[in-house]
């Protein structure tokens, strides 16, 4: 009897063993913003029970990959996103709120809507929709990395570029480009949104519980704060 009972203890501990999920998300490469994101969202999962992993591509890359179900959600994205791609499901808590600014070398005007960049040359991230919508029908040319869009506009290949202030700040830094400026205030401002797959449409209910609970312990503006910090001192 006791051998029986080892033999079936042994059979059971692989499967018990790794029964924590693990899911793999969608992020955008080289993004400064979902550098913060992640640890907001994988704390999210972790309260569940959940353990995750990223995989990074270019913006547009990301969203396809997520809504074939080849990984299990989307990190962050604006509301919205399930009309175009209706396979991914939108985790109705606000993550966070970014502004998306004009960069320029040379090129100086007054801010006023999207409307006030139409008559310039415009660089701007692939994939970002909330920036294709607001560019419609202007000249805009889409590139898959944010150092390569700033890069042309410090080399007047392009008037301005529309990104991010926080990953426009980040890159700025990084590629040591003083001669470029923020032009203010922020064209617009806009939240994201966590998105899973609709085959885990399961864990909406409890990733806003857990969301939530963040929000309301102040949890995301913890991580939030340190990001800022971190980024002013790098």
């Amino acid at each position: 009897f006791i051998k029986y009972l080892f033999l079936c203890c042994a059979l059971i501990l692989p499967l018990t063993s790794g029964a924590q999920e693990q899911l793999t998300l969608s992020g955008i490469e080289d993004s400064f913003i979902e550098t913060y994101v992640e640890k907001i969202v994988t704390e999210a999962y972790r309260n569940i029970g959940i353990d995750v992993k990223y995989e990074h591509f270019p913006a547009k890359r990301a969203i396809y990959t997520s809504n074939l179900g080849k990984t299990d959600g989307e990190l962050s994205r604006t509301k919205g996103l399930e009309k175009e791609y209706p396979n991914l499901l939108m985790v109705n808590v606000p993550l966070t709120a970014i502004e998306l600014v004009v960069v320029t070398k040379s090129t100086i005007f007054q801010i006023e809507g999207w409307q006030s960049l139409e008559p310039y040359t415009i660089a701007s991230l692939r994939g970002i929709i909330v920036v294709e919508k607001g560019t419609e029908n202007m000249d805009v040319t889409l590139f898959d990395s944010m150092g390569k869009i700033l890069e042309l506009v410090n080399n007047y290949r392009y008037n301005i570029a529309v990104v991010t202030r926080v990953s426009g700040l980040g890159h700025l830094k990084k590629l040591s480009l003083s001669g470029l400026s923020i032009l203010e205030p922020a064209i617009a401002k806009v939240e994201l949104y966590h998105y899973v797959h609709k085959k885990h449409k399961n864990l909406i209910p409890l990733l806003t519980e857990s969301l939530l609970k963040m929000k309301e312990t102040g949890k995301l503006k913890t991580i939030r704060d340190q990001f800022i910090t971190e980024l002013k001192s790098r």
